[in-house]
């Protein structure tokens, strides 16, 4: 295991919602494995935390751009529930993650 995946895990197990956030985050932009990271971030996607749950939902949008992969069966409902969340913050970084899935994945399935 890398250091940084070490250091990501050592925050999220912190149990603080800015560690979790950064540590995800760290994880989607470094981790070299698509698949663990976009499995940390469907568990996290429903995070007591809206802080969490948004910034789960944008590593998904990272993912995308920087591996050109997702599992969009498993993320797609994920993602569209969060389109619709009552929270600014989740619903936006929703938006955004939409945006990125279509540009790097060419997927147009959301509406």
């Amino acid at each position: 295991m890398d250091e940084n995946r070490k250091w990501a895990l050592k925050q999220i197990k912190s149990h603080e919602t800015d560690r979790i956030a950064d540590a995800l985050l760290s994880l989607a932009f470094y981790d070299d494995d698509w698949m663990f990271v976009e499995n940390l971030c469907m568990e996290y996607s429903s995070h007591s935390e809206s802080k969490v749950r948004g910034i789960a939902i944008l590593c998904f949008g990272h993912i995308a751009r920087i591996h050109g992969q997702l599992h969009i069966e498993k993320v797609m409902p994920i993602i569209n529930k969060a389109l619709i969340d009552k929270d600014d913050f989740i619903r936006g970084h929703a938006y955004d993650t939409k945006d990125d899935v279509n540009t790097f994945l060419r997927y147009y399935a959301f509406q």
